[in-house]
């Protein structure tokens, strides 16, 4: 038979693991939003690429042009990590975005619902030749 103390010991330890396992869920919810550099100087085919970093979920993508001297027009691609980085598979689905300085904007892009394991921006300036001198921050997933 189970005394009134020890079924009021019960519910506090089960209590405590629903807290925790609440927990460990929050934790393993998170995606990869942390904004990183990036920079674009002097390019003479008036085209640019972030890094390629992992996409962990569905979220937009996230850019933002702290400056710029050329405007610019940008969109998610995607690749596999075994694949090389000059790998471009286009996963935005028409969605293009232009920057100017100053500009924020949520990429839409389907490269986790296309199976893959990296996203990258890239970017083209309407006026080839021109020195291109671009920077900000940028984030394969968003919150």
């Amino acid at each position: 038979m189970i005394t009134k103390k020890k079924s009021g010991k019960i519910v506090v330890a089960l209590m405590a693991v629903m807290v925790m396992t609440a927990g460990a869920m929050v934790t393993a919810s998170a995606n990869n939003h942390g904004d990183q550099d990036f920079s674009y100087y002097n390019l003479d085919d008036h085209e640019g690429i972030t890094g390629f970093r992992d996409k962990q979920d569905s979220t937009s993508s996230y850019m933002k042009c702290n400056h710029t001297n050329a405007r610019y027009e940008a969109w998610v691609i995607g690749k596999y990590n075994r694949e090389y980085a000059t790998a471009r598979n286009d996963c935005s689905h028409g969605y293009t975005y232009k920057f100017a300085t100053g500009t924020t904007k949520f990429l839409k892009n389907w490269v986790y619902e296309n199976g893959y394991d990296q996203a990258s921006i890239c970017s083209i300036w309407s006026n080839p030749g021109t020195y291109v001198n671009a920077n900000g921050v940028w984030s394969p997933d968003s919150i």
